[in-house]
């Protein structure tokens, strides 16, 4: 293994001399370089870039595009600097505070991943290395071979489900630079594949042929292995869902409607586990709480703790004080430490976390605002996913909702500004409702009136049907059409119930 570090005019990174001497390093004053020989591993030490030394280190790689490349940055660089990392396709930043030792072992690991991906690369047929075919181009593929009576057509999906949250911290660029080297990735792993497409965003299909399902399942269990290994010790990880699909005796449209469902969440367990369908889950495996956890440890990571109090959801600022055996130390502030010594668990939040984490209390100290967390679990879902504020009623709302004749009744779990959840037993009405738009009817409490209440009458889209508290229950979650009359009366009940939980919450505070 061979490291260049390439500086201009002077070096003040405590990082480098560990890695040369770990990874047999140069260091090469960028001013004094015209020609640059083959390494393994570069790393470019800039404060700032310029155009003139942006231009000639553009020179120095263009013949090593697939280098593997990182940037030592300072706080304060510029953003001609961020550009320059991505036109030469940098693996990551470098940064201060990281932990030399830990960088040490992510570049080896990054290099064998390197390797092993140049070398699938090359075997790969000429016809597949465009680096990811369109929506449109899988369409036409897929009912090509359906037509022909394909009898061994299989599929896999990639569904990436946290982008957002990542682009929110690390911007659109360097999102972009690390999700195409990701995918790049993810299709060396492949060989003797149809096509490997795009078909939105953060879902991706491979199909295959000439393969029986069992063979493909196992592909499937291999790749997202590998994948979940790739991104372990990155700083930011892609939350990613592998489905395997048999799709010999589908239609274009079953097949299609088939991705519609993986990729909105929309298949029941046993869908999800059936003799065409097979989920894929390696997480646990692979990416473990404990690891996660001791990563924001080491990293001194700040998240967000999340507890909802009556549907109100309670998120503050958080790290861990320290690690001992199974348990951490973490801070909190006062109104979360009411929640959380009521309901005994919190949920830790950070767009670093592969997913959600549910913790348990095992000790609380309101006074010194430090808590003790153990028994943590991935959440397969976000816990406060709904897009506005909710709230509960202070006590039981009958509702009933209509559709075309039919009249299904039950009550109020939660209400927001745009949307409300209800708790009904499970029917075959409820089935028909699903992604239709149905008539609600209510009474929503109102202290301005005589009687107390409000009735209200208005449109709703069922959006997603849950299974409750047992196989008789279920919970049903609707957005409301825009445009409302009623929908000042909603807001303003929905602001006064929020009021009343903060000084519920608040006089507990006083108490403790």
């Amino acid at each position: 293994m061979s490291l260049c570090h390439l500086y201009l005019q002077h070096t003040t990174s405590l990082h480098v001399e560990p890695l040369k001497e770990n990874l047999d390093g140069v260091s090469l004053d960028i001013d004094d370089v015209d020609l640059l020989k083959n390494y393994d591993v570069y790393i470019i030490e800039l404060e700032q870039a310029t155009k003139e030394i942006s231009s000639k280190l553009r020179e120095l790689f263009k013949n090593k595009q697939n280098s593997l490349i990182y940037f030592i940055v300072s706080t304060k660089h510029n953003l001609m600097l961020f550009q320059l990392t991505y036109l030469l396709g940098a693996k990551d930043i470098i940064t201060k505070g990281q932990s030399t030792d830990k960088l040490i072992t992510k570049i080896i690991i990054d290099l064998k991943l390197h390797n092993k991906g140049q070398e699938t690369l090359t075997n790969v047929h000429h016809e597949q290395t465009e680096l990811v075919a369109s929506r449109f181009s899988f369409i036409n593929l897929l009912e090509e071979k359906l037509t022909h009576d394909s009898s061994s057509l299989n599929a896999i999906t990639i569904n990436i489900h946290n982008i957002h949250k990542i682009q929110k911290d690390i911007g659109l660029v360097a999102l972009e630079d690390y999700l195409n080297k990701t995918i790049l990735f993810m299709e060396s792993l492949f060989e003797d594949i149809l096509i490997f497409a795009q078909y939105e965003r953060d879902f991706y299909i491979v199909l295959l042929e000439d393969s029986c399902f069992d063979e493909t399942k196992e592909m499937a269990d291999e790749f997202h292995h590998l994948v979940l290994e790739s991104i372990a010790h990155k700083e930011y990880k892609f939350l990613i869902d592998v489905f395997t699909l048999n799709l010999s005796e589908k239609t274009i449209g079953e097949a299609v409607s088939t991705f519609s469902s993986i990729k909105n969440k929309e298949l029941t367990f046993t869908q999800m586990h059936s003799e065409s369908i097979e989920y894929t889950s390696q997480t646990q495996g692979v990416i473990t709480e404990k690891s996660v956890l001791d990563d924001a440890y080491e990293n001194k990571v700040s998240f967000k703790l999340l507890n909802i109090y009556n549907g109100l959801a309670i998120t503050t600022p958080s790290k861990i004080l320290k690690k001992v055996d199974d348990t951490i130390y973490i801070s909190f502030e006062q109104l979360q430490g009411v929640v959380m010594k009521m309901e005994r668990e919190t949920i830790l939040q950070s767009t670093m976390f592969l997913q959600d984490i549910l913790a348990k209390i095992k000790v609380i100290d309101s006074k010194k605002k430090i808590a003790v967390l153990e028994n943590f679990r991935f959440l397969r879902t976000n816990a406060n996913s709904r897009k506005y504020a909710r709230v509960t009623s202070s006590r039981k709302i009958p509702i009933s909702l209509g559709y075309k004749g039919i009249t299904v009744n039950g009550n109020i779990l939660d209400l927001s500004i745009k949307s409300i959840a209800i708790k009904s037993k499970v029917s075959k009405k409820i089935d028909i409702m699903k992604n239709q738009t149905v008539s609600l009817t209510f009474n929503i409490p109102n202290y301005r009136f005589d009687q107390g209440y409000t009735q209200l009458k208005l449109n709703a889209k069922v959006m997603v049907v849950l299974p409750l508290d047992s196989d008789e229950n279920c919970k049903i979650v609707c957005d409301f059409e825009d445009g409302s009359d009623d929908e000042s009366i909603i807001k303003e009940y929905v602001y006064d119930r929020q009021r009343e939980l903060i000084i519920e919450i608040k006089k507990m505070a006083k108490l403790n």
